[in-house]
């Protein structure tokens, strides 16, 4: 729960970032993975939903170079002005350097030094710009609020929709 509480790293000759946090709890960030990643090459981040605390610290990475993928509704939603009735909070445009800088539909894969990572849509789950991201060679998924918001099971609803991501017993599910 809270800011930055769903953020998995890898290193495959660069930085991947499955999720990013919200601002105030990240501010160290960079730092932090220079040192545990010195002389990484390239950053890459993926925006797992359009919400502030999975894209809050877009314009810090991207100033520092990262390139950001997300679903296109993902940034759909973070470019429009909107009230969210149920949570009582009105979210406006972000800047144009909070925003992806990368966007897709379905889904793709990324072949990286020593490694790859997938990544799909997860259909109309938590929001409809969910996705799952994989680390095949280590089995693990990272599906981010699809397995539980505030105690519902959506998760368990998209993974019943994208059997191909949830197959495995053995795969480590964050």
């Amino acid at each position: 729960r809270g800011p930055g509480a769903s953020i998995v790293v890898a290193a495959f000759g660069g930085t991947v970032l499955a999720t990013d946090g919200g601002a105030p709890a990240m501010t160290g960030l960079l730092a932090i993975l220079d040192g545990i990643f010195p002389g990484a090459r390239e950053r890459i981040v993926f925006n797992t939903n359009w919400r502030p605390e999975h894209t809050g610290t877009n314009a810090l990475l991207r100033a520092a170079g990262a390139r950001i993928l997300a679903h296109e509704n993902t940034k759909l939603w973070m470019t429009n002005d909107f009230t969210v009735a149920w949570e009582g909070k009105h979210y406006v445009p972000q800047p144009p350097d909070a925003l992806p800088n990368d966007t897709f539909y379905t889904g793709g894969a990324l072949d990286l030094d020593g490694g790859t990572v997938e990544y799909e849509y997860a259909g109309r789950a938590h929001t409809d710009g969910d996705v799952f991201i994989r680390f095949p060679a280590h089995n693990i998924l990272v599906v981010s609020d699809l397995l539980a918001v505030d105690a519902r099971a959506a998760g368990s609803a998209a993974c019943s929709r994208r059997r191909s991501a949830c197959s495995s017993l053995r795969t480590r599910i964050l």
